[in-house]
């Protein structure tokens, strides 16, 4: 695709997956600290309890969230070495869970981690990261749009994951709040990101923010099949069926993400195709 001045190329892909990846990764370290909450206030009990293998993979889980939240920074600022850390990150987690009988959660996990894998290595996420020596720095009412955004996205992921799930901070911090509290907040702040976008990218930002959303909830839909399926048989103890409810996650999310890539499209760049030439018969 040329591009122009006027419609500069965004890599709308590199950049859900950088910030998806960043935004499961702040999840998955804060689900950590809540669940190392609950378990200090009886550590002998648990340690007793759980298998060995249960507490290794948790070890594993921990350090790969870790290389994964490093690489998603390293590539929203446009750096290779992100890319490579991922991949080594991801790579590592597959073969290390692949020894211990939770791989169930390897084979769930491994179609998205090989589409990011493949989008990663494309030739249009290859000219973003090779080209970021170019990008001009963000100012303060970048830094404030990105953040107010980020926050956005955070508040809704947590909103529908504790809808879906009833456990996590807000059951401790909040006794009597309800996800609609969040779902409100994060409305709030995308409505401030995107008043504070340059005239032009306000309906990109706001389709990626539904966007990043949306995949990184897709992404959890998928480990949830592991423990709300019939595929939870499949799993040692202490796993056991939770209920889920589907069909309102499903609905909502692709709903979410229709509008997402409607918005997305909008804001496409439009395609300079080349002039038709007469061929010269003389």
């Amino acid at each position: 695709m040329v591009t122009t001045p006027s419609f500069p190329r965004r890599y709308t892909t590199i950049r859900v997956i950088a910030f998806t990846l960043m935004l499961q990764s702040v999840y998955s370290l804060q689900m950590f600290a809540y669940v190392g909450f609950m378990w200090s206030r009886s550590w002998s009990t648990v340690k007793a309890t759980l298998p060995w293998q249960l507490l290794m993979c948790d070890a594993v889980w921990l350090m790969s969230t870790v290389g994964c939240l490093v690489a998603s920074i390293a590539l929203c600022y446009g750096r290779a070495w992100g890319r490579t850390l991922y991949v080594w990150t991801a790579f590592g987690n597959i073969a290390l869970t692949a020894l211990l009988p939770f791989r169930l959660f390897v084979l769930i996990s491994l179609p998205l981690t090989g589409l990011f894998v493949a989008l990663l290595y494309s030739r249009r996420s290859s000219d973003f990261l090779e080209g970021n020596d170019h990008m001009p720095g963000p100012s303060v009412r970048d830094l404030i749009r990105i953040g107010t955004i980020s926050v956005s996205c955070l508040l809704h992921f947590l909103a529908m994951s504790f809808a879906a799930s009833r456990t996590g901070w807000l059951l401790l911090l909040m006794p009597h709040g309800r996800p609609m509290s969040l779902l409100v907040a994060a409305t709030i702040t995308l409505f401030i990101g995107v008043a504070l976008s340059r005239k032009g990218q306000r309906a990109w930002n706001c389709g990626m923010a539904l966007m990043i959303f949306s995949v990184s909830t897709a992404s959890q839909l998928l480990i949830y099949t592991t423990t709300s399926t019939p595929l939870v048989k499949y799993l040692p103890p202490p796993f056991r069926f939770t209920p889920f409810p589907w069909s309102v996650m499903i609905v909502y999310t692709g709903l979410v993400a229709l509008v997402a890539t409607a918005l997305l499209q909008w804001t496409r760049p439009p395609r300079r195709r080349p002039s038709l030439e007469m061929p010269d018969f003389s």
